[in-house]
């Protein structure tokens, strides 16, 4: 694995590209500016996405001064996007134009448009898409924004849809923050019967709750978001999960959940006392109801599946789009991927567990006999 500093330890690994830094001055350092750029633009785009898609999003947002810490860049660039919002149409059939073929000189115009219409008909999980709709002053204030890092001020806090409580399970709000949903549990899961005629081993219950502290710790590292990224939440997964990457049985829950403390340590990113603490607790909520563990259990099977699917499909430096060719660098990327038998044994292994708890439910981290 690559190093970016060289004068401190590593403590940490970039997320994006493996690379190991010390500090966040050293993340944010210039020859690393291709991938902490990207990642700050990632977040602005999303955070823009989601302001335009909601109808609230101004009683949601209140007044910026009433947030501390925040820069002039960003409040001026609220106030453009606030302006845009409550403008008034003027009559003028705007989808009778394209954005792009404007001049420099009408942006100031442009910025009196109304925003949502501007983005209307777009995908907004498509960045490219967004950055294609901005003028070039709103471009300008996002590269400012992403440049100081304050973007990371914007971002309200994660809820992981396991804090949400039960009643998630069975009723949900067509309003709700799809990342704060709880996943759809598989609809076909094997019959547990069907794979071993024995109870299993007492070390089972033990994995388990390994695989669900690696998979609340991966859920968190991508805020949520990891729908959106099943390659790279795939091989994160499988990186600081012993079960699933090594077959390592526990014979303790301690163990288990914290051993993917030093799974994380061992790829060189470090977890803090306050996160070793949270890790624990959402091992211990997820695993409340059988309804939550095979909610989490779905939601790793979808996602190696998906990431198996879409693992071999390469896009073209000839189709990356002026947001992809400006703000990411294609060529530090280093994920370890996995191999296709890999992969193919980690389905099956949660695909195991997704039988066994369909099959005892909430017996099923009972001792030995009693399961």
């Amino acid at each position: 694995m690559r190093r970016r500093c060289l004068k401190e330890p590593q403590k940490y690994c970039c997320p994006r590209c493996n690379i190991q830094y010390c500090s966040v001055a050293c993340y944010k350092s210039t020859k690393h500016s291709q991938c902490s750029e990207s990642f700050y633009k990632d977040c602005v785009m999303q955070e823009m996405a989601l302001q335009s898609a909601n109808q609230n999003s101004q009683q949601r947002c209140g007044t910026l001064d009433d947030i501390p810490g925040l820069s002039d860049d960003i409040k001026r660039m609220y106030a453009i996007l606030k302006r845009m919002e409550s403008h008034e149409s003027n009559g003028s059939d705007i989808g009778d134009f394209d954005i792009e073929d404007f001049d420099s000189d009408d942006d100031e115009e442009l910025t009196e448009l109304d925003l949502t219409t501007r983005l209307s008909g777009i995908d907004l999980d498509n960045a490219d898409a967004i950055w294609s709709k901005l003028t070039s002053d709103e471009k300008h204030e996002f590269e400012k924004i992403a440049a100081s890092g304050d973007v990371m001020n914007l971002l309200p806090p994660y809820e992981a849809w396991w804090t949400k409580g039960k009643k998630l399970i069975e009723e949900i709000s067509d309003t709700q923050n799809a990342s704060s949903k709880p996943p759809e549990i598989l609809k076909t899961i094997v019959n547990f019967d069907l794979i071993s005629s024995k109870p299993p081993a007492d070390c089972v219950k033990h994995n388990l709750k390994n695989v669900l502290a690696a998979y609340a710790l991966s859920v968190r590292f991508f805020n949520g978001e990891h729908v959106t990224s099943t390659h790279e939440f795939t091989n994160y997964f499988v990186s600081v999960c012993a079960n699933v990457k090594l077959n390592f049985n526990f014979d303790d829950d301690d163990i288990a959940i914290e051993s993917v403390v030093h799974s994380c340590r061992n790829e060189g990113l470090a977890v803090e006392a306050s996160q070793v603490k949270l890790l624990h607790e959402d091992v211990q909520q997820i695993t409340k109801s059988s309804s939550f563990v095979l909610a989490a259990l779905s939601d790793i099977h979808r996602s190696m599946t998906q990431a198996k699917r879409s693992k071999f499909v390469n896009k073209s430096s000839n189709e990356k789009s002026e947001f992809s060719r400006k703000f990411f660098d294609y060529e530090i990327v280093n994920f370890q991927n996995l191999d296709k038998t890999k992969l193919n044994a980690s389905i099956k292994k949660v695909e195991y567990y997704l039988a066994l708890v369909a099959k005892y439910k909430d017996t099923v981290f009972s001792m030995g006999s009693e399961i």
